[in-house]
């Protein structure tokens, strides 16, 4: 039986319907669907631009290199440099990933994201100073992106400025009021400041929401630990641990330097309180 209805689709129809998948969060489905379309047009740019978008959203930014360089290659577009960027900070080749977005940023019209990357490459790279102005350039463009006050925040918070950081980080929550890192953030300024329990309260909203990292909860420890509720403090640090077994020496030292030195343990002690509870 032959017919147009049993044709394979073209790459454009894959696309589309890659498209669709994106739009409801099916990332593997669009992702599959893209790679037809390359099957079809091995050089199809929005198809080696989605193919690898939906590898950077699914963490795998290794595998996202190729299709994004691929696709930077065949068109020049500013999402597709800065998502490569993205890509390539992820992996740690912070050089390659600056080198593309210095440009980006001096662009007209200014592309946002591109500020906020910089930003976050430069953080990474520990040079506080340089991402907060790049930040502060990006938020007289675009005031209404709250990942842009977040690095701001943080790199406020680096360099000591607490007061600032919590200003930027309150400016982010006003846009977006469960942000997990904007909560960390101020839960972390807060607790440098020796406000514990204002530090714990926003620990806390930033762990509810499912998205924090396993940092946050030796923060909620040290805080929680402050505030004498030790039960709560090492089950956060259980929780921790069991997260991510890396964290194992600075929960030890959170055990033993928060909570004004009231646990003083030898090291078998400790490692059975860390334990998780079954």
């Amino acid at each position: 039986m032959t017919g147009a209805a049993h044709l394979p689709p073209s790459a454009d129809e894959s696309i589309r319907r890659a498209a669709a998948a994106f739009s409801r969060g099916a990332l593997l489905e669009a992702e599959q669907l893209a790679r037809e379309a390359l099957a079809r047009d091995p050089r199809h740019p929005v198809a080696l631009h989605m193919v690898g978008v939906a590898l950077l959203v699914q963490g795998r930014p290794a595998d996202a290199i190729a299709p994004l360089r691929a696709a930077l290659g065949l068109q020049s577009d500013p999402a597709v440099a800065t998502q490569l960027a993205t890509a390539l900070r992820l992996t740690g080749n912070l050089a390659e990933a600056e080198k593309l977005l210095r440009p980006i940023i001096g662009q007209t019209p200014p592309y946002p994201a591109a500020f906020h990357e910089l930003a976050a490459l430069l953080h990474a790279d520990r040079r506080f100073r340089e991402a907060d102005e790049v930040a502060a350039r990006g938020l007289a463009i675009a005031p209404g992106l709250p990942d842009l006050w977040i690095v701001s925040g943080m790199s406020k918070l680096d360099v000591g400025d607490r007061a600032a950081a919590r200003a930027q980080l309150a400016n982010a929550l006003s846009l977006a009021p469960e942000h997990p890192r904007a909560l960390l953030g101020m839960g972390v300024a807060w607790l440098e400041d020796g406000q514990f329990s204002e530090a714990a309260d926003f620990l806390q909203r930033a762990i509810r929401t499912g998205q924090a990292p396993a940092q946050a909860f030796l923060s909620l420890a040290a805080s929680l630990l402050e505030l004498r509720r030790g039960e709560e403090a090492l089950d956060c640090l259980r929780r921790a641990v069991a997260a991510d077994p890396g964290l194992y020496p600075k929960a030890l030292k959170t055990l033993v330097t928060a909570g004004r030195g009231q646990f003083a343990l030898k090291p078998s002690d400790m490692e059975r309180l860390l334990k998780p509870r079954i």
